[in-house]
């Protein structure tokens, strides 16, 4: 894998809730995938740690909590549903000691949201 840093814009839409507080930042994101799963995109939680191992298990717990907070799910439903159809994604390492992860959720697999 490569990378390259370089100027451009972007355009972004932040939503802020003032119902609900967050540890540390999560998105919905249009990204590419299996076409299935790509076209309603996904939900992700990221994590932030020197730690990678543990900034994985972080972004993990906090799509628990999505999932508990926003499906109904029971813990163990969570987990389970985790374990199958969450992706974790090293979203950036280069900065060290600031390792992010990401955890993705395909919104696919909830057919009434």
């Amino acid at each position: 894998m490569t990378a390259i840093e370089t100027g451009g814009e972007v355009a972004v839409r932040f939503n802020l809730r003032q119902d609900k507080s967050i540890k540390e930042p999560c998105f919905w994101t249009p990204a590419a995938g299996p076409a299935a799963l790509a076209a309603r995109g996904y939900f992700a939680t990221t994590s932030h740690s020197p730690d990678l191992f543990y900034a994985s298990q972080q972004a993990v717990r906090y799509m628990l909590e999505h999932l508990m907070d926003n499906y109904h799910l029971s813990a163990e439903r969570a987990y389970i549903l985790c374990s199958v159809a969450v992706e974790l994604k090293i979203s950036q390492i280069v900065d060290g000691p600031n390792f992010t992860v990401s955890a993705f959720m395909p919104n696919a697999i909830f057919p009434n949201s």
